[in-house]
């Protein structure tokens, strides 16, 4: 398991954010975190559509954080970039696998999965800041 690029991008951005009272432009943002311009806007429109972010547009435009950053989990943040954790396919779908009803493995990935989210929802935002 290893947190994708655009994951660990979605977390600076927001620990940065956290650290800031007023809003700040996409571009000022990429080169402050060296986060690349397209990327950031994906990542943005991500955050923004699942109310993480508030993103104003045009000329006096910006972003700032739209929750308290106690309020943002870095599970919360991983799900809304790259969706639920997914140790194994067979957790998520019977049929992927012809040996669901016998695996062992099955109910310790899936233990596994949740003893990871609990860690992942116990650290928020406000601790990273």
């Amino acid at each position: 398991m290893k947190l994708t690029k655009s994951a660990d991008y979605a977390l600076r951005i927001l620990i940065y954010l956290a650290g800031k009272e007023q809003q700040i432009t996409n571009t000022a943002l990429s080169k402050a975190l060296e986060v690349p311009y397209h990327n950031l806007t994906k990542i943005i429109q991500h955050l923004a559509r699942s109310e993480v972010i508030r993103s104003k547009k045009g000329k006096n435009g910006g972003i700032t954080l739209n929750k308290r950053p106690e309020d943002i989990s870095v599970r919360q943040v991983i799900s809304i970039i790259d969706g639920p954790l997914n140790l194994s396919d067979c957790n998520r779908n019977a049929a992927a696998c012809s040996f669901t009803q016998t695996c062992k493995l099955k109910p310790r990935f899936k233990e596994m999965e949740q003893r990871i989210n609990k860690i992942l929802d116990e650290v928020v935002l406000s601790e990273l800041v």
